[in-house]
């Protein structure tokens, strides 16, 4: 599915919540959903969807230990985990965006992006290289089979029956 959104502020995550919840009632689902992490924190902990820092964020606690900030960003996660966490427990939306072979989730993030993982998304990253990666790989992942059948080898001999197996070139100078 493709919105194209004409907006100059981001979506909140409260909009993006019945974005998505409309898109699977509509049985239009988006493609990917690609996120921020947000620095706000939110109300209720990490379950299904928990998040591990590698290391401590630049704009980290500068005491404490990396299992006492993992601790803390599972007790009060970021907006953009909330997010995943939302989309895996929801009814309406952990099977369109949850399978864990296909998640639909990726993060886009400064601060986070290198540094931070989580099972409900497919990456986190700070690069633009990898987010185009991860997009392209996950358009070719849900959209391959909407491609033709191939043809099958019988199909294919006959269409090429009755050609020399020369190119067109050649056989136009003989």
């Amino acid at each position: 599915m493709t919105h194209q959104f004409r907006r100059r502020h981001p979506v909140s995550v409260a909009d993006a919540k019945v974005l998505v919840e409309q898109a699977v009632s509509n049985g239009e689902r988006y493609d990917l959903i690609i996120s921020n992490v947000d620095g706000n924190p939110a109300v209720a902990p990490l379950t299904k969807c928990p998040v591990y820092f590698s290391q401590m964020p630049d704009s980290g606690p500068t005491s404490g230990t990396l299992a006492d900030f993992n601790a803390s960003q599972n007790n009060a996660p970021r907006q953009g985990f909330a997010f995943a966490e939302w989309l895996a427990t929801n009814e309406a939306t952990k099977k369109a965006y949850m399978e864990p072979q296909r998640l639909k989730l990726v993060f886009y993030s400064g601060s986070t992006g290198g540094i931070a993982t989580t099972i409900c998304a497919r990456i986190i990253t700070n690069y633009a290289d990898i987010l185009l990666q991860n997009v392209v790989s996950a358009l070719e992942e849900s959209r391959w089979t909407m491609l033709p059948p191939l043809p099958t080898q019988s199909k294919a001999k006959r269409a090429i029956s009755g050609r020399s197996g020369k190119s067109e070139t050649e056989e136009e100078f003989q």
